[in-house]
């Protein structure tokens, strides 16, 4: 419903400048929305370093479903369920840009497996 700057102040990690917080305000319809949001059960804190942002939405996706399809995700079908009904050079790109964060992805708790993809036992 509102914001406001607030009275305690912080240190700004870009500029190092001291500067003041802000104050988020949530009414009834705010508070509605969060208690019926979708919870995190992973740490989404190895998701921040792959250097795709395609990676990161697959991985997303992967990880707030509760159950796998039969053999995995469909690489193909995971990209264009984060990105739209992309073809050609850029579905292309997008498969290269994820097999290029295959490390990082097992990481997140996510596999590529040819053309699936799947979560390690460790995600499960």
């Amino acid at each position: 419903d509102s914001v406001t700057e607030s009275k305690k102040s912080a240190k700004d990690p870009l500029t190092g400048n001291e500067r003041f917080l802000m104050k988020v305000t949530f009414g009834a319809v705010g508070s509605i929305l969060l208690e019926k949001d979708l919870f995190l059960y992973y740490d989404p804190t190895p998701i921040s370093y792959l250097n795709s942002g395609m990676t990161q939405a697959v991985v997303r996706h992967v990880l707030t479903h509760q159950t796998e399809p039969q053999g995995g995700w469909h690489l193909d079908t995971l990209i264009r369920a984060v990105a739209g009904d992309i073809q050609g050079t850029t579905l292309r790109n997008a498969r290269r840009r994820i097999k290029a964060d295959a490390a990082e992805l097992e990481r997140c708790g996510v596999v590529i497996e040819g053309d699936r993809v799947r979560r390690t036992k460790a995600s499960a």
